[in-house]
């Protein structure tokens, strides 16, 4: 409940981002359906400020969607492009293909270890730096972009290495 609204609107956008950076697509576009409580004008700023921001840096649109009063729920798809036969799927592994990894596993999980109070870190910096993790993580869609030419197999790692690992096992068999 008192995570920022931009927080709440990056990381909405980030992990769909990150679906498409998995597949070596390009953001385009997405659509936002947004149910509110109430109306509160300096989180709708904030969260709309945030959606402006990425939309410049990703180069996306927000083409359209909903907003309407109820419980707090966000849903946004996003949409993007790829070349022909160009996508990364996850189930073109191989026997002997090697495993890379984009970015440092853990530090989302162990931020919102901290923000449940799960744990406790007493140097302010980490602290600060592992819940900006948790609250923005960073989409890699130039990873995914430039991996599409020689990736055989790609997927986000928002489950756990092991068990999105398991997908990609799984779908290549």
């Amino acid at each position: 409940p008192d995570t920022p609204a931009e927080a709440i609107a990056h990381k909405a956008i980030a992990v769909n981002l990150s679906d498409l950076a998995a597949m070596g697509a390009e953001p385009a576009w997405l659509s936002l359906s947004l149910s509110l409580p109430s109306v509160d004008e300096a989180w709708i700023k904030a969260f709309s400020a945030k959606i402006h921001e990425l939309s410049h840096y990703f180069s996306f649109q927000l083409i359209g969607g909903d907003t309407v009063q109820g419980p707090l729920s966000i849903t946004i798809t996003a949409q993007g492009f790829v070349p022909d036969d160009n996508q990364i799927t996850r189930s073109g592994a191989k026997a002997g293909d090697w495993i890379l990894v984009t970015g440092c596993l853990g530090d989302a999980g162990v931020g919102l270890d901290l923000l449940k109070g799960k744990i406790e870190i007493d140097n302010i910096e980490h602290v600060t730096y592992l819940k900006n993790r948790h609250w923005f993580p960073t989409p890699r869609i130039l990873a995914g972009t430039t991996l599409r030419r020689i990736a055989s197999s790609c997927i986000d790692v928002s489950d756990g290495l092991i068990q999105d690992l398991n997908h990609i096992i799984t779908k290549s068999e």
